[in-house]
């Protein structure tokens, strides 16, 4: 009879530093591609809640019946009524490639089209339309 009695239940050390070590490789190559969309998927809603703040604008203009007046200073849209400062929203990760001044008139319509903004490599355009409301739609 032998003294030792090799047991088949478990794994062996060696085997699980191969098991660990195969899913260490597997993390580090899709660990940086899981944390670039998240931070694009981060990007493109920050631009979205962008995009629907300064159309909202639009919309308040036409429906206050006063010109509305949107300019971009230290990182931040300011929107102003007659000079003075009504609201303010952070760009956060985006930039503007240019200086920005929308002016939507009391009929709710923007001076500008649309204006572009960056991020790290990425730029994006937004469309600049007032949001103006439509018949039946309230």
């Amino acid at each position: 009879m032998s003294l030792f009695k090799r047991s088949n239940s478990g794994f062996s050390l060696i085997e699980l530093l191969v098991v660990i070590s195969i899913m260490a490789s597997i993390m580090a190559l899709v660990g940086p591609l899981t944390v670039r969309s998240v931070e694009s998927a981060r990007a493109q809603t920050e631009l979205v809640s962008i995009e629907r703040w300064i159309n909202g604008w639009g919309r308040k203009a036409f429906l206050m019946g006063s010109v509305i007046v949107i300019e971009a200073q230290n990182g931040q849209l300011i929107a102003r009524s007659e000079g003075v400062p009504i609201d303010t929203r952070a760009l956060g990760l985006w930039r503007l490639k240019e200086s920005l001044k929308i002016e939507f008139s009391s009929a709710g319509l923007p001076s500008i089209a649309r204006i572009e903004l960056t991020s790290g490599e990425l730029t994006r355009g937004v469309s600049i339309r007032g949001d103006l409301p439509r018949p039946g739609a309230e």
